[in-house]
């Protein structure tokens, strides 16, 4: 049975401890204890430093509408009915964002949910070779479109060049990982049948997304009223009251009322790290999904009874796994997240400034422009490492940097190097967050037949429901694709295992990589049991 005595949902091999140094340095019948503490404890304290500076100076108004109570007070003694007719219409627009929420908001996310796992549990793996090479087509005509759209509204020479050059890319794309198309089938196949199994991940992993987003609304509180400072850092607090002044007998002309730069800068780094608050606490919380959905379907590879219900106890265990012993882990993984992403998020704020004189060809602009590509690009290769990572965290529990390491080596060694790079599997998700997302719309127009949302006809209730739809959706995608990857470790690390717990699948599997990847090492296809029906 599943439980937390594990560091994570499977057992090193004593193989594998062998050949990839897979196992965990403690005796087997060590209690285990949180990897990478230190990093869990770092964000409990960045918290509570928020949270403390939201108490102090947290707004939800703007800075240029940052007016005292009493000053409010003020006018509403001057004019009553100017005040009371503000809070009726401040009840009325609460009263209608009420509204709003139970009559539209709500029925489209219970209608998305149920949609988005319909379709990945029954429609799916019915047709998913069909979907798989549906959305490989469209890909392709999508970038051959684009391309010839671009050549018909700039008609110029380099522009046909460019766009001829990736219609080529595109088509010998398309033509090569054409072959690899059993491949993202079976993968696919067997990741939703885990997940499928184990419905409480879906729901764990929506509950976080909301967490997610109540976090984004605290943290705009919080960073809202400390750049609301930035006229007054490092200055005096008498320099903007000179009746203070004078009842304290300072005169102003002899008070520092100018910023220097490095009190702009660091003002500036306050803000930065206000930046890498925000991206680190959300990766947190999606990460920490990721390491449960790697726990949970690593379990029903390898051990099918304990992962076979909603609320299974290979769920549980690898929730509580996730939020205690992986902890710290995660928020080391999420750190180095946070700040490329908050470096990538200043640079296009500096490019922004550098543009806005409107010239966007100068020395300025092009620089930033180049630094915010990099920055990006950095950005992608930290997310990518890190969805691997997650998985072994998840699967055994090691800490940030070894798990990072041993997937990698995992790969490297088995030959397996450009699976990694195969994106068939997105491309059918990230279609059918987008078709539930459609569908969800159509209904939010259904919903709001009356048309009281927005100005703009139906489109405005088209929009929340697409919205809506496609966050919810997109949520459990990630789900099916954070199993993909896990499916993909766990075949290549224990194949025996799973193909004692799921063999039919895990012969597809073999079939379809072999196929794709004639050099790689599979199990052998003759063995009696994968003859074996379940």
């Amino acid at each position: 049975m599943a439980d937390t005595a594990n560091y994570g949902a499977v057992p090193p091999s004593e193989e594998a401890t062998k050949s990839r140094g897979h196992g965990i340095e403690m005796p087997d019948d060590s209690r285990p204890t949180c990897r990478n503490p230190i990093m869990a404890l770092l964000f409990i304290a960045h918290l509570v430093v928020i949270a403390l500076t939201g108490a102090k100076y947290g707004t939800f108004s703007l800075p240029e509408e940052l007016e005292s109570a009493a000053d409010y007070a003020a006018k509403a003694a001057d004019s009553v009915v100017d005040y009371e007719e503000d809070v009726l219409n401040g009840q009325e627009e609460g009263e209608f964002w009420r509204g709003v929420a139970l009559r539209l908001a709500l029925p489209c996310a219970a209608f998305s949910f149920i949609v988005a796992y319909v379709v990945a549990a029954f429609v799916l793996p019915k047709c998913a070779q069909a979907a798989v090479r549906l959305c490989l087509f469209l890909s392709f005509f999508v970038t051959v479109g684009l391309a010839v759209a671009f050549s018909i509204q700039y008609p110029i020479w380099w522009v046909y060049t460019i766009s001829g050059i990736l219609s080529v890319l595109a088509a010998v794309y398309t033509c090569k990982v054409w072959k690899l198309v059993p491949f993202a089938v079976a993968n696919l196949k067997v990741a939703i049948k885990g997940m499928t199994e184990n419905g409480g991940t879906y729901i764990i992993a929506l509950i976080f997304a909301i967490l997610a987003f109540i976090w984004a609304i605290g943290w705009f509180y919080v960073a809202n009223g400390v750049y609301a400072l930035r006229e007054v850092y490092g200055k005096s607090s008498l320099c903007d009251d000179p009746e203070a002044a004078a009842a304290a007998g300072v005169s102003i002309n002899g008070l520092d009322c100018e910023q220097t730069s490095d009190e702009v800068a660091k003002f500036g780094g306050i803000m930065f790290g206000l930046l890498v608050s925000l991206y680190w606490t959300i990766a947190v919380i999606l990460n920490c999904v990721r390491v449960m959905v790697a726990g949970t379907m690593a379990t029903w590879c390898i051990d099918k009874e304990d992962a076979s219900s909603c609320c299974s106890p290979a769920v549980l265990s690898s929730f509580v796994r996730s939020m205690v012993f992986s902890f710290g882990s995660v928020c080391f993984g999420s750190l180095v997240e946070g700040v490329a992403a908050a470096i990538n998020a200043a640079m296009q704020y500096a490019k922004s400034a550098a543009d806005a004189d409107g010239d966007t060809t100068d020395c300025n602009s092009r620089l930033f422009g180049c630094l915010v590509c990099l920055t990006k690009c950095f950005e992608d290769m930290i997310e990518y490492f890190n969805q691997w990572a997650y998985v072994y965290i998840g699967i055994y529990g090691y800490g940030y940097i070894k798990s990072g390491r041993e997937v990698m080596k995992l790969f490297r060694e088995r030959g397996w190097t450009s699976i990694v790079s195969d994106f068939l599997v997105s491309y059918v998700l990230n279609f059918t967050s987008i078709l539930v997302g459609a569908l969800t719309g159509g209904l939010g127009i259904l919903l709001d037949i009356n048309d009281t949302v927005g100005s703009a006809g139906y489109w405005d209730s088209f929009v929340v429901g697409f919205l809506i739809g496609l966050l919810v959706t997109h949520v459990m995608m990630n789900v099916i694709k954070g199993a993909v990857n896990t499916a993909i470790v766990i075949f290549a690390d224990k194949p025996d295992e799973m193909a004692k717990n799921h063999p039919v699948m895990t012969k597809e599997m073999a079939e379809a990589w072999l196929d794709a990847y004639p050099d790689c090492g599979v199990p052998n296809l003759s063995d009696p049991i994968y003859a074996v029906v379940v």
